[in-house]
């Protein structure tokens, strides 16, 4: 389960890496004063809420982190909350 999610999370950067919509998100553009003592960056981070009416919203995050050591890799997993009233969906990246 580690390991599927482990992928699933490194699939996830490798598309923001090579889609978002203007971050240039190369690994050697980080300064070296944000990787010393780091094992993970967040180098983007996005919300999107689209209220649809007042009982209805939509949410988007796109979000991609740099893991610098196998101290970060939990920093690069993803969690999202739901309960019996939240429909979670996958998207386009």
């Amino acid at each position: 389960m580690k390991k599927n999610l482990f992928t699933l999370t490194l699939f996830i950067i490798f598309n923001l890496l090579t889609h978002a919509q203007n971050q240039n998100l190369n690994l050697l553009l980080i300064p070296d004063s944000l990787s010393i003592d780091a094992n993970a960056i967040i180098r983007y981070d996005h919300t999107d809420i689209e209220l649809l009416n007042s009982s209805k919203m939509i949410i988007k995050k796109k979000n991609g982190v740099t893991i610098l050591n196998k101290y970060g890799d939990e920093d690069g997993h993803v969690y999202l909350n739901y309960d019996n009233h939240t429909k979670i969906k996958t998207g386009e990246l």
